[in-house]
């Protein structure tokens, strides 16, 4: 669900847990406590925002709210929850008594966990880190997955959308200097378009991935494509055993009862509005549920791995009958990049290039890094942030696929793919990343290692020991609200910037910080 305008009354709802996600955003007011008068000049403010900030600043609750807030990490939206949880011991005897009423304003703050870094970057950073861990668990052991995986066969493939129409793009020569977008010598297109493009496009530039010619561009092939990728995905992870077995030489039947193979995958949206898949492929050999992971046999070489891979790509042809609005047979785009995966040897930091190894092959560190990346971006590379539009060209190509998707979704033959709902996401139906069961350990395993690494730092007792094993909890919370007030916006951002820089120094120290976004547990996990 996007986030709307922020609305003038709160929404409530009433839940008995805390793993809420929202991404709407409810702007709720205090009551000023009294009048202040500015202390000090208006640096650039609007004068309503720094009013703001004066009231918040002078309100006597204002340091016990600024723990909440660095106890959230300044997390961009968060949710405001009230109600108790209370703990008893066997005989009946309140032990612990956590109320909200005893907070500022009467609420907890609690983390948005929007995993979108234009939405919460607070949120987002520690979703990246949960994944960076996800993918980095799975290449080189960790987090319950042996150390022994590194000697697995392991290879890193991106699958892309095929072309719907010439786009703006940036291309470099072979020295990587710049190149033309479309060097052609023809004229124009039956639109009175001009077919090509002698512009240098740097990667910023706002026309890249804006069609030529929007008339030209076939948009329903476009957005019926993005809606069945998780058909197309499906199709390419059935067919590539069945290619890897003809590519060997051996039955399907007998490649199953030798080799197993394991992977995740996570999506980037493309500036154009389509989206890639990057997939993690690990080979492993078949296991009962709880053994240890074992290497799959030495005669899958990276080589036969990745021609196989390439001829299931290939194959895949899905058909989807579209009414009275035609067909479409949908296939993978013709670009396709398979490497193969060193050992680790090198430790990337997140950025926007996928080092290459000495070796030959990108490091395990580089790929959990760049694939990470990417778990916490959406739509806005297209210039749509999902509640409005930025102005640019792209933007308006952004704004037509997502009219194209509304349209298509009055089609009868049409109604199951849902465009109307999906019509924000470009059509995108899928969530943004997805493993194999054995690959790896999950994001809840994480989320309950980081609750418990918060409940150990606090000194809390542990709920399964034996000393605590009668005690019983009891908990109500609601949902009254969301965000901030505009001051209130302006100090979490300060206190988001300063957390990220002391995990940043953190890091460049060797130290271990904090868990990012951490919560009082009771709140957190009960409310």
């Amino acid at each position: 669900m996007d986030r709307a305008t922020p609305e003038t009354t709160p929404r409530t709802a009433t839940t008995t847990t805390t793993r809420t996600t929202h991404d709407t955003t409810t702007t709720t007011r205090r009551q000023a406590t009294g009048p202040a008068e500015p202390q000090a000049p208006n640096h650039g403010l609007n004068p309503a925002v720094l009013a703001d900030l004066i009231r918040v600043v002078n309100a006597p609750d204002h340091p016990a709210w600024l723990v909440q807030v660095q106890r959230i990490g300044g997390c961009a939206h968060p949710l405001h929850m009230t109600g108790y949880t209370r703990r008893r011991d066997a005989t009946g005897r309140v032990i612990e008594n956590y109320s909200s009423a005893d907070q500022p304003g009467g609420v907890i703050l609690v983390p948005c966990r929007n995993r979108r870094a234009s939405v919460c970057p607070v949120c987002a950073a520690l979703y990246r880190g949960d994944t960076y861990a996800l993918v980095l668990a799975g290449l080189i052991g960790g987090k319950g997955i042996p150390d022994s995986v590194t000697a697995h066969l392991r290879v890193f493939a991106t699958l892309t959308a095929p072309g719907f129409g010439a786009v703006h793009t940036h291309r470099t020569t072979a020295g990587g200097g710049p190149a033309p977008c479309h060097p052609r010598r023809t004229g124009s297109c039956p639109h009175g378009a001009d077919t090509s493009c002698m512009t240098p496009h740097t990667p910023d530039d706002p026309l890249v991935g804006v069609p030529l010619c929007p008339e030209c561009y076939d948009y329903p092939a476009a957005v019926i494509w993005q809606a069945n990728l998780g058909i197309l995905w499906a199709r390419f992870t059935t067919y590539l055993p069945r290619h890897l077995a003809k590519t060997a030489g051996i039955t399907h039947a007998r490649l199953r009862a030798q080799v197993r193979l394991s992977y995740i995958k996570i999506v980037e949206y493309q500036r154009r509005g389509l989206v890639h898949v990057h997939a993690v492929i690990r080979v492993d050999s078949p296991t009962a549920p709880g053994a240890p992971i074992r290497p799959g046999p030495v005669w899958v070489t990276a080589d036969l791995l990745t021609h196989a891979i390439t001829a299931a790509a290939q194959a895949v042809r899905v058909h989807v009958d579209g009414g009275i609005a035609g067909s479409w047979t949908l296939c993978w785009g013709q670009q396709l990049d398979v490497q193969e995966l060193t050992p680790a040897n090198a430790m990337a930091d997140g950025t926007d290039t996928m080092p290459e190894a000495d070796a030959g092959g990108a490091t395990a560190q580089s790929v959990a890094a760049y694939v990470a990346k990417y778990a916490t971006k959406g739509t806005e590379i297209t210039g749509w942030t999902g509640d409005h539009l930025d102005g640019t060209p792209r933007s308006a190509h952004a704004q037509r696929m997502i009219t194209t998707a509304a349209e298509l979704s009055a089609i009868i033959e049409l109604t199951h793919l849902n465009l109307g709902r999906w019509a924000k996401t470009l059509a995108y139906r899928g969530h943004v990343s997805s493993k194999y069961r054995r690959y790896s350990t999950t994001l809840i395993a994480l989320r309950a290692a980081r609750a418990d690494y918060v409940r150990r730092a606090k000194g809390r007792p542990d709920p399964t020991d034996a000393e605590t094993s009668g005690v019983v909890t009891e908990s109500a919370w609601r949902l009254i609200g969301h965000g901030y007030t505009p001051g209130q916006a302006l100090l979490a951002a300060d206190i988001a910037r300063d957390a990220a820089a002391n995990r940043h120094a953190a890091r460049e120290a060797g130290i271990s910080p904090t868990p990012e976004g951490s919560v009082d547990g009771r709140a957190r996990g009960r409310a």
